[in-house]
């Protein structure tokens, strides 16, 4: 899986959400030069697995969001495209126009606080469409403490040695190119290189890549510092993100 960060921004700040307390260290939108490449990386190692597009931003705020679904759906036909998103902005046309440029699947999360618009626009969604749309409450939404900075918040419980396939199933690539190995980590304190810089199957199979997603699959969240704050246990085998589907 790969998760894209088209924008930075998001017009909520849940109290469950880095958002809440502290700004995005890249802001903006990506470039097209950045999401060409990386499209084109992926098309030359063959990559049919999972694209969505959001890091701690909301992607529909993308000014370019329908373009990149198009780009991605030309360079990997076979993959899998999905959108998070809070709602807020999906209407029936915006979700018309996106289903047309690729999308696979919206996951929708009613977030707490203010109520989101897309409550009435769901009702009003053909049913054709609604096979393609997983629409939660927050509250069924399993919170972390985002590798500890939500600590206060959401304290990390007592397990220890448990282990974690998150680097082992995913990659993050945030606006300027740069590749984290876990969507928790929101400050980038595990930069693995910059996709401007080297291929991404480079960067994947370094030996400090490499090196890292063995150790957490051995239960060792030593290995670094947002690793060992974080309480996020819910991904201890590969099978597990398959409800992600």
């Amino acid at each position: 899986m790969v998760e894209i960060e088209v924008n930075s921004h998001c017009n909520r700040a849940c109290w469950y959400c880095p958002n809440s307390i502290a700004k995005r260290k890249e802001t903006g939108e990506m470039s097209e030069e950045v999401f060409d490449e990386l499209m084109r990386q992926l098309k030359s190692v063959g990559f049919k697995g999972r694209i969505s597009y959001h890091f701690y931003g909301e992607p529909l705020l993308c000014s370019k969001i329908e373009q990149f679904v198009e780009t991605s759906k030309r360079y990997l036909p076979e993959s899998l495209n999905i959108i998070y998103t809070n709602g807020d902005y999906l209407t029936l046309e915006k979700m018309d126009a996106l289903f047309t440029a690729g999308v696979d699947r919206f996951i929708v999360t009613n977030h707490a606080g203010k109520a989101s618009p897309f409550k009435q626009v769901y009702d009003q969604i053909p049913e054709h469409f609604k096979k393609k749309i997983v629409y939660n409450d927050y509250k069924e939404l399993v919170l972390s403490n985002r590798g500890g900075v939500l600590e206060d918040k959401i304290p990390k419980s007592s397990e220890d040695l448990v282990p974690c396939y998150v680097p082992s199933s995913l990659v993050v690539v945030t606006l300027k190119g740069n590749v984290l190995p876990c969507f928790e980590d929101f400050h980038q304190t595990k930069n693995m290189g910059n996709i401007m810089e080297a291929n991404i199957a480079e960067i994947w199979n370094s030996e400090t890549y490499k090196l890292f997603r063995e150790e957490l699959k051995k239960g060792n969240r030593c290995s670094a510092d947002i690793c060992r704050k974080c309480n996020n246990f819910s991904v201890q085998s590969e099978e597990m993100y398959e409800y992600v589907l």
